[in-house]
């Protein structure tokens, strides 16, 4: 199964976070088919950046996954940084960006999202990453 995803820049604002950091965070609307599979955020402008922290919103009724799912943010050389398996079919979670490593991964070049493909077709998730400067 392949991906269609759709990227938005929801919100980059200065704001009391870890010393005044910048926060910018990505929305990534995710929708089962056959277009592609991996997506690269470089054109998100967080090279230089930290991943902070992931939320997952899996679709409702009948754009529901159709069983629990994993998502995986690799870097330039397609090593993960970070691997979310098992997350709900009906439930928000929100993962610490270092969950995988122990620290938060710093985005030198570029990055890509991966969704495996347990979700089923036509099926959607929305992911927010969070990254900071």
């Amino acid at each position: 199964m392949a991906w269609t995803i759709v990227e938005s820049i929801d919100r980059r604002k200065n704001i009391n976070l870890l010393g005044g950091t910048e926060v910018l965070r990505v929305k990534l609307v995710c929708t089962a088919d056959a277009a592609g599979t991996d997506y690269d955020l470089t054109s998100a402008s967080v090279k230089g950046s930290y991943l902070y922290m992931v939320k997952t919103v899996p679709g409702t009724a009948g754009d529901a996954p159709s069983g629990v799912y994993q998502v995986q943010i690799q870097d330039d050389e397609n090593t993960p940084l970070l691997t979310l398996a098992g997350l709900s079919v009906t439930l928000t979670e929100i993962n610490s960006g270092s969950a995988t490593i122990g620290v938060f991964p710093p985005i030198l070049e570029k990055c890509s999202f991966v969704v495996n493909d347990q979700v089923g077709d036509a099926n959607k998730i929305t992911v927010y990453l969070y990254f900071t400067k």
